[in-house]
């Protein structure tokens, strides 16, 4: 806490660490060192009190608070960036310990994405059905055969559906897909390496073909078949 008191000319201003003195005619402050309730301070500010007019006086006041003014607002900023720096780090600790998990390297846009294609591939199924369709993806982007992040796994051409059809862009993540998403990229996988899932009741006959000719079945879960 502090404390600014005028006397007789002398600006005293008193902080935790001890006090200190504005010399109108120097125009400096003069720092003391920790000081006691019992100090004796006041014979040095008796030093000062002689030398300044009462307009003096008022000046100085009027720059102290400009000073005060001027010190609160570079608290504040210090305090803005080091709150930065500190979301920053946890940010960068985030992205390590999914990349251990599930060993995929992963910007907040890229969680942002998987989200939305979750959400409108699966988000009329069950919290499993969510996971399972985020696996697929990450295991895309593990897997060798597939572009190497989830942004260009999504928007590869002819790959899912909502990107072609507008859905993906209209999506919002459930609380549903947003958990099953946390959950795919720390390591929660269900989808004993599939790389393709589709429905076949709305699916394409030509791809169906493909599907069932070209790859392996694996299982089913509510609507969607899953391959590789």
């Amino acid at each position: 806490m502090r404390k600014i008191k005028v006397v007789r000319g002398v600006v005293v201003i008193a902080i935790s660490a001890g006090l200190s003195l504005w010399n109108m005619q120097s125009q400096e402050v003069v720092a003391l060192a920790p000081v006691s309730e019992q100090s004796v301070l006041p014979s040095r500010v008796q030093r000062w009190q002689d030398s300044l007019s009462v307009a003096d006086t008022a000046t100085m006041t009027c720059k102290i608070k400009k000073l005060d003014q001027v010190r609160s607002v570079r608290v504040k900023e210090h305090q803005l960036e080091v709150k930065r720096m500190r979301e920053e780090r946890a940010r960068k600790q985030r992205m390590l310990e999914i990349q251990k998990c599930c060993g995929v390297r992963i910007s907040e846009s890229d969680r942002t994405v998987l989200e939305k294609i979750v959400q409108a591939e699966a988000g009329n199924q069950d919290h499993q059905g969510k996971l399972l369709v985020a696996n697929v993806i990450l295991n895309r982007v593990r897997s060798g055969k597939f572009p190497s992040t989830i942004r260009e796994v999504v928007f590869a051409p002819r790959q899912f559906s909502p990107i072609s059809d507008g859905s993906y862009s209209r999506a919002e993540a459930s609380e549903d897909t947003r958990k099953a998403v946390d959950e795919a990229l720390h390591g929660v996988d269900g989808s004993r390496g599939a790389l393709y899932f589709m429905d076949r009741r709305y699916a394409d006959g030509g791809n169906v073909s493909w599907f069932d000719r070209s790859l392996t079945r694996l299982f089913q879960h509510q609507g969607h078949e899953f391959f590789k």
